[in-house]
């Protein structure tokens, strides 16, 4: 599955030669193509992913008929919400595509992460992963790159500092001043010796103004492309745990799988 900023997806598997393939959108079909003689298939959508959240799967029926066979796991795709100024081509990142069985047994695996993209051929991708700042609006943000690589951190097209990535290929930098409430544009470039660019990763990040009843609390501003399951993820370290943030924002998620760019919400500690 690769899935674009804009909601266009192509998506291609295997199934019985001459099977009917049905993509759903949790219970609707939002399209169907025939597998080959090798049962072999490749299908793009007519209408493109709308922002949030979407749990695609699949369902083949052979081509004598009879019941239908579904997939033994979902997709899970959250598509970024993009202003409408954006184009595709200077979307703030790709959307995330994880693999999800359907009893919720064994390991998600991702398909497609924001900043995948950026990766070149033998080498690590250029990656933001995580954007934190104080109530002042101190920046600091992490990624990955290839390793040791360096990397240069710009905050709408004015450089804010540097990283130098581990061996393992984690980097961590800090902005030098504090950071406007509002929308901001956040590039990572990684660049040689010489100061030529390799590679470039963009975000379109907000940061919000933190309300009082979050003061003295940990919170997080949702930012486009994230999920409750990421989240969780990078906050506790296992995407289940999803269902804490859930609970301590009954009043402001009305839907565990709907959360919406610039959206605060508490994260309990743990």
């Amino acid at each position: 599955m690769r899935v674009d900023p804009t909601g266009e997806a192509v998506i291609a598997g295997r199934a019985e030669p001459g099977s009917s393939v049905s993509l759903l959108d949790g219970d609707q079909s939002i399209a169907s193509v025939t597998a080959d003689q090798n049962g072999e298939w490749v299908l793009t959508l007519d209408k493109p992913l709308a922002p949030g959240n979407h749990e695609l799967g699949l369902e083949a029926r052979s081509p004598g008929g009879g019941s239908g066979e579904k997939s033994a796991g979902v997709v899970v795709v959250a598509v970024p919400e993009r202003k409408p100024s954006q184009t595709a081509a200077n979307a703030l990142q790709q959307p995330l595509a994880v693999l999800m069985p359907r009893e919720g047994e064994g390991a998600a695996k991702p398909l497609q992460v924001p900043g995948a993209a950026a990766q070149g051929a033998g080498g690590r991708a250029l990656a933001i992963e995580i954007v934190q700042y104080d109530g002042a609006g101190h920046l600091a943000v992490s990624g990955r790159a290839p390793a040791n690589g360096h990397v240069l951190l710009y905050l709408d097209n004015a450089p804010i500092g540097d990283a130098n990535a581990d061996p393992k290929g984690d980097w961590t930098g800090k902005g030098s001043e504090p950071v406007a409430v509002g929308w901001h544009d956040l590039r990572g470039d990684l660049v040689t010796a010489d100061g030529k660019v390799q590679r470039r990763v963009l975000l379109h990040f907000q940061r919000a103004e933190v309300p009082a009843t979050l003061a003295n609390n940990q919170f997080l501003v949702v930012q486009p492309g994230n999920s409750l399951w990421r989240i969780a993820r990078h906050v506790y370290g296992q995407g289940p745990m999803f269902t804490e943030i859930y609970r301590a924002n009954r009043s402001e998620i009305l839907d565990p799988n709907i959360i919406y760019p610039g959206q605060i919400v508490a994260v309990p500690p743990g």
